[in-house]
């Protein structure tokens, strides 16, 4: 993954919080974090109340996945703030 460098630049001027929702199964996350680091946008904070998952390194991997649950059922449940 090649990030421009302006959009590298506007990244490390912001403090660049990620809430990953999403309970796939395999890594991304993980790649994601590194790949940013990779970048140098070292200002990065994972969020969520779930732990990372292991994936053979350390990284910051909070995220708000869990199993089951499905964005397009919280807006059938009509339960988006207004």
């Amino acid at each position: 993954m090649i990030i421009a460098p302006r959009v590298t630049a506007l990244l490390a001027a912001l403090n660049l919080y990620v809430l990953a929702t999403d309970q796939d199964p395999g890594c991304w996350r993980a790649l994601i974090w590194r790949k940013l680091q990779a970048a140098n946008v070292t200002n990065t904070k994972f969020v969520g109340t779930q732990p990372a998952q292991g994936c053979g390194f350390i990284y910051d991997g909070a995220n708000e996945g869990h199993g089951g649950g499905l964005a397009t059922a919280i807006v059938s449940n009509n339960q988006l703030p207004r």
